[in-house]
């Protein structure tokens, strides 16, 4: 099946030949296929070779790496090395004699056209060692240390040798120095019958670059190669400017920009000629201009405070990212965290001066009690008298003498009031009375003390003995519970301590220093746009009022009348240019939202609570849920790339440029069940599309390999050999 030839599309990468370029000697790769997916894919692991197959394609179309920088497949050691493949290079000094060697890079690419026939892209690169004696003389000099003659035999043994720190320590480095002598792009464009055009870089009109811009444009190529890892982030890495500007360069709208300008140009020429006829005009001419050039330059002041304010944004949210990263402890930053720890030692200290008092408490009871219990058998012993003599009836009655003297007084007994005689007459009933207080006087003492030692006892043993074991415990229980909140507060202040271990609390003050003057930076910004744009809005009256009074000094001179009509006509050619601008701009617009959104909703077909997507007029996305709006921040990872996924397919749409879509690493940052939806909707894609795709074992998961290989028309591997400075291209088993 030829996906072309059903005009699908128009380009695909039918092989690539690299030479001599970075890790890779002399390696081609086919991408011929036979099965319904166009699909290709590489496992290997990280250093490889990977992302370099990328940057070679790149390099070969464009001159540029775009992967080079901060790509995981290349250390920082790796972004200084040469792009010429070490082993060639070593082995060309090596075998050096007298003409200084010459080195070449190339990258070849295989392209199948829409017709089915077959073009070349062809970037080459010869590079001159300026130092050969010098670089030659240290690897002579690690040769001896290993006692091998000089020979490109050598070189698996040089990079062995070089490869441990201990060996180099005694040996000057010496690097190679490499002078670019030329850079050449060729291409050969298929003719009539089997012929071919050779192209050699951009001599003439339809030059190697313009046929590159057929296929895949230079400006637009960041929807067509991909680092996977930075997708999920596509779109705050593509900026809604950047998305925009590169719609409108596909939807050829910077071609109408082209002759809006043109127009523009022809006007402000037309308005010269109109100068020389009128001094009038002229003086209106100037005046407009003045007026015109005051608005154009507070819109460009417009356009510089409005990028630093995004600018001072962007700033300020990475740098709240970090400062929401070191706040710990439910959002408390370091200080608050330092006061809290002096409240619970402060509180620690009153605890432990509580508990102090509650154990001297309890000493102090202890020993009025152990007296008490020492006693009291003796105690015991008198109180069980006193009951036996009172119950003997050995202890008096409690009879009242000042009742006894109040019946004597008054001569009568006063219960029941039988007369008993004067103290003269000394009756019988008289003396009895005086006999009974005789006694009880005498008797009473006794028994009262009794009686009150009686209440001392009971009164002991209710409120002190009795109550002795709650009393203690309830101590007891004061204590453990000081013991407890000491407790606690000690492994909280612990807590703390650890927190406080591992805080960088000069990062975060100076964090927020940073953010204070971000802020007043961008709130002064903002205010400066205020002023400015009431400035314009003045300036854009002001420029107005100039454009009307010159167009009527225009009306009134009838020697500019052919020169009025020729200025209306191209105001009226300009007014059509924008309106049609605006139309297309609207309707592209639109073309790749409903696309994006129809190709969303097909990917993510097992996901049913997705309902639209809306592009704004700067190309930021918003998925619409069946519950509300969200921003793409608001997507998981896989959902953000699969959204990435539609927009860039829909943006193939609307361009016309079918060309291959290659990811490096695309399900890296994806997991579980999103994988598989991820992988089977990049499987449907390439039964219309060629797909190059990059994996590391790791990605390879249980869940998607059988899906992936059963797809997958080829599958490489990429091995370095054992010094990592050459890799080769198998067949992944």
């Amino acid at each position: 099946m030829n996906i072309l030839k059903n005009g699908v599309g128009e380009m695909r990468i039918k092989g690539v030949f690299i030479k001599n370029y970075r890790q890779f000697q002399n390696v081609e790769i086919n991408f011929n296929y036979s099965s319904q997916n166009d699909l290709h894919i590489f496992i290997s692991e990280n250093g490889s070779g990977k992302t370099n197959l990328f940057n070679a394609i790149n390099w070969c179309l464009y001159n540029k790496e775009p992967f080079q920088t901060g790509s995981r497949d290349n250390s920082n050691k790796e972004e200084k090395m040469p792009i010429l493949n070490l082993k060639t290079l070593t082995a060309s000094i090596l075998n050096y004699s007298s003409k200084k060697p010459i080195n070449t890079v190339s990258v070849e690419l295989t392209l199948e056209l829409d017709d089915g026939r077959t073009a070349y892209i062809i970037r080459e690169k010869d590079f001159l060692v300026k130092n050969p004696d010098e670089v030659k003389e240290y690897l002579v000099e690690i040769t001896d240390c290993l006692g091998n003659s000089v020979h490109s035999n050598s070189i698996d043994k040089i990079f062995e040798f070089m490869a441990s720190e201990k060996n180099m320590r005694n040996i000057d480095i010496k690097q190679p120095k490499l002078e670019q002598i030329n850079n050449n792009l060729v291409v050969k464009k298929p003719t009539q019958g089997n012929d071919y055009k050779i192209i050699e870089n951009d001599g003439e009109e339809d030059g190697a670059s313009n046929f590159i811009e057929k296929f895949v444009p230079r400006d637009i190529r960041q929807f067509f190669f991909f680092d996977g890892e930075q997708l999920d982030d596509y779109f705050q890495i593509e900026t809604g400017k950047n998305l925009k500007e590169a719609v409108h360069q596909v939807a050829k709208i910077d071609l109408l920009e082209n002759i809006e300008y043109r127009l523009e140009k022809l006007n402000k020429d037309f308005r010269k000629k109109s100068r020389d006829l009128s001094p009038n005009i002229e003086k209106k001419e100037k005046e407009l201009s003045k007026k015109e050039d005051k608005v154009n330059n507070y819109e460009d002041d417009l356009e510089d405070i409005n990028e630093q304010i995004n600018l001072l944004e962007n700033q300020l949210k990475v740098k709240r990212e970090e400062l929401d990263s070191l706040i710990v402890s439910e959002d408390k930053f370091p200080s608050e965290l330092k006061e809290e720890k002096e409240e619970l030692e402060k509180k620690l200290g009153e605890v432990e001066e509580n508990k102090d008092k509650k154990i001297k408490q309890k000493q102090k009871y202890l020993v009025r009690m152990c007296k008490m219990i020492g006693a009291w058998p003796a105690i015991k012993h008198t109180n069980d008298m006193i009951i036996e003599k009172r119950e003997n009836r050995e202890i008096p009655p409690a009879i009242d003498i000042e009742f006894l003297e109040q019946m004597l007084n008054e001569n009568r007994c006063l219960v029941c009031s039988t007369e008993i005689g004067s103290e003269e007459e000394e009756t019988k009933e008289r003396k009895a009375v005086e006999e009974i207080k005789s006694h009880i006087s005498h008797s009473q003492s006794e028994a009262h003390l009794l009686t009150d030692l009686g209440v001392v006892i009971r009164t002991i043993q209710n409120d002190n003995l009795d109550n002795f074991e709650n009393s203690l415990i309830e101590l007891n229980q004061e204590i453990k519970g000081c013991e407890t909140d000491i407790g606690e507060i000690e492994e909280k202040i612990i807590e703390i301590e650890n927190i406080l271990d591992n805080v960088d609390v000069e990062r975060i003050q100076s964090l927020r220093r940073e953010i204070g003057n971000a802020e007043d930076a961008r709130d002064n910004q903002i205010e400066r746009r205020g002023s400015l744009e009431e400035l314009l809005k003045n300036a854009k009256s002001q420029r107005d009022e100039a454009k009307r009074k010159y167009q009527k000094a225009l009306k009134k001179d009838k020697e500019a009348k052919e020169i009025k009509e020729q200025m209306r006509f191209l105001e009226k050619g300009m007014h059509i240019v924008k309106n049609v601008m605006g139309e297309i701009i609207s309707e592209t617009r639109e073309n790749i939202q409903k696309t994006t959104q129809e190709k969303f909703m097909e990917l993510n077909r097992k996901n049913r609570i997705f309902e639209s997507v809306e592009a704004s007029e700067d190309y930021e996305l918003r998925v619409g849920t069946y519950f509300n709006y969200g921003a793409t921040g608001d997507l998981s990872g896989a959902e953000t790339e699969l959204l990435a996924l539609a927009f860039i397919l829909a943006v193939h749409d609307v361009s016309g440029f079918y060309s291959p879509i290659m990811i490096d690493s695309p399900i890296h940052r994806v997991s579980d069940d999103n994988r598989v939806n991820f992988i089977n909707s990049l499987i449907d894609i390439s039964q219309s599309k060629e797909i190059i795709l990059t994996f590391t074992p790791d990605d390879i998961t249980p869940n998607i390999k059988d899906i992936l290989f059963e797809a997958a028309n080829k599958k490489y591997k990429f091995e370095l050999d054992e010094n990592e400075v050459k890799a080769e291209v198998k067949n992944y088993a």
